[in-house]
């Protein structure tokens, strides 16, 4: 990657549609510009299940996109919440869940680390649009560890190759998260952690699940991302990587020790080096809340492999060498 720097908006506000709109103001040129090449932009929002993109988010860039050029825009999504908010704008709501029989579909290939090919599938019509816009929450993940707007494409894949990307953990209910976090950070003290067979079979899911979401990234690229970076602050920009790491580093995270980020750093698909991203509003700052990590955190960041950027530290998810890698790959 060369030594070129990047914009992203940073805003603090108190209302949600009004910070929304002046971070989209400060980078209105880049959006306008990819609006001019794809007049019908799709609009990816997010939905994992416990972390939903709010509909006074939607409305104020659906708003934005209509003002800045777009004819008609097509919504990833058929929450009724969602079409109740943008009634009377030209919008059109469908997800892959319910087109899963009959939609065309793109075959996304990519090679695992053992040299295994992996596949996902996404609507062609959103393979082959010129004009994806993500709409992103910050959570914690169980496979990614933490999710922005990049991890909003898992939206698009085709229901039955969901199992990729990660599976929410059940059985335990409200007790989970106090025992998981009990027992890792017990054997953390106690000298520590070894896997356990249970544990590496995990870790295993999760390489596969971060090599996923990155070749999905790698094959889809979000034209444009906003994303609530924790309540009152958004962050909106271009390049989905960088506005993705300033949302990280605006909850107190280095956005290098998020794997997904640190490996499409190192793919040339955004930077996620903060010293390289200009950002404009409001100055980073340390949180007033830190986001609850998920409860099996410690072990998320085991997850290790070799980089071409740096030694491996004992957290980061797999990173492929940046030279000649085959990670992503159109068929």
């Amino acid at each position: 990657m060369d030594e070129t720097t990047t914009t992203v908006a940073l805003i603090r506000a108190g209302r949600r549609r009004g910070g929304v709109a002046e971070a989209l103001a400060l980078v209105d040129g880049e959006l306008r510009r990819k609006l001019a090449d794809e007049p019908r932009p799709i609009l990816i929002p997010t939905a994992d299940g416990r972390s939903r993109t709010h509909r006074d988010m939607l409305s104020s860039v659906a708003d934005f996109v209509l003002a800045g050029g777009a004819s008609e825009l097509s919504v990833a999504s058929t929450g009724a919440d969602y079409q109740a908010e943008l009634w009377g704008r030209p919008a059109k709501f469908t997800t892959t869940d319910i087109l899963a029989a009959d939609l065309d579909w793109s075959v996304l290939s990519w090679a695992e680390s053992t040299g295994s090919p992996g596949e996902l599938r996404i609507p062609a019509a959103a393979a082959g649009s010129r004009c994806r816009i993500v709409l992103g929450v910050a959570r914690a993940h169980e496979s990614f560890r933490l999710a922005f707007g990049l991890a909003a494409l898992t939206g698009l894949v085709h229901p039955a190759d969901r199992g990729l990307l990660g599976q929410r953990q059940t059985g335990l209910g409200s007790l989970r998260g106090p025992l998981i976090r009990g027992w890792l950070a017990m054997r953390a003290i106690a000298g520590g952690m070894r896997p356990t067979g249970a544990e590496r079979r995990r870790l295993e899911k999760v390489e596969r699940a971060t090599r996923a979401l990155v070749a999905l990234v790698a094959h889809a690229t979000p034209s444009f991302s906003v994303v609530e970076a924790g309540e009152g602050t958004f962050v909106a920009g271009s390049d989905p990587v960088a506005v993705d790491a300033v949302a990280a580093a605006a909850l107190g995270f280095d956005p290098m020790e998020i794997g997904h980020l640190r490996m499409a750093h190192a793919m040339g698909l955004g930077t996620a080096d903060l010293t390289r991203i200009v950002i404009e509003g409001d100055p980073l700052r340390s949180p007033p809340r830190r986001l609850r990590l998920d409860p099996a955190d410690r072990l998320l960041r085991l997850a290790t492999t070799t980089t071409a950027l740096a030694p491996p530290r004992p957290h980061f998810a797999t990173v492929p060498l940046v030279q000649g890698s085959n990670d992503a790959h159109r068929v």
